[in-house]
């Protein structure tokens, strides 16, 4: 099987059980199929023990499939839970998300025609900005839309999903959120 997917699995709030689980499950589905995973913690607030026992099970299981694990914006306290309980020598740690992918692709020779091949969602780049919010439509059914942030989104009236992405930085990644 072909592995060409590059997966960036945006985090926020406390790394608990809750949060934990679906990382697990996210994992699983896309393990046998992913090259690289950076785990962007800049949301996270804390790593509790059962967050913990899941993100070590999701990591290893990774690694099982020869997939490269980066993670990025751990606060000083999670990175030392995890150094303390995860072998340090089958993940990286970077301050910035750029410098997290910056090393997967150089790790892994990222060719154009895999970059090409991933298969990711529809992606929204413009939007008028008022007051924080962006306004734009549903790249499907042209449905109105507000947004808060970048990110994952599924259209209320058709279910379509898509990235938004204002800001229009490139897209080598299929990204994943989880709250």
């Amino acid at each position: 099987m072909n592995k060409a997917k590059h997966i960036v699995i945006n985090l926020s709030g406390n790394f608990g059980q809750s949060l934990g689980e679906s990382v697990w499950k996210q994992v699983e589905s896309i393990a046998h199929t992913t090259k690289a995973v950076l785990f962007d913690f800049t949301g996270v607030e804390s790593i509790n023990q059962e967050g913990l026992v899941y993100l070590k099970k999701s990591i290893y299981h990774l690694r099982e499939f020869g997939s490269e694990i980066a993670f990025a914006g751990l606060r000083a306290n999670s990175i030392s839970l995890l150094q303390q309980n995860i072998d340090k020598t089958i993940f990286n740690i970077f301050a910035l998300r750029d410098e997290a992918k910056d090393f997967l692709e150089s790790r892994l020779d990222i060719t154009e025609e895999e970059v090409n091949a991933v298969p990711s969602l529809p992606e929204v780049r413009s939007a008028l900005v008022k007051e924080g919010v962006y306004y734009t439509y549903c790249p499907s059914c042209n449905a109105k839309l507000r947004l808060r942030a970048k990110g994952n989104y599924a259209c209320p009236a058709c279910k379509t999903k898509f990235f938004f992405n204002p800001i229009q930085e490139p897209m080598k990644y299929e990204r994943i959120s989880l709250e």
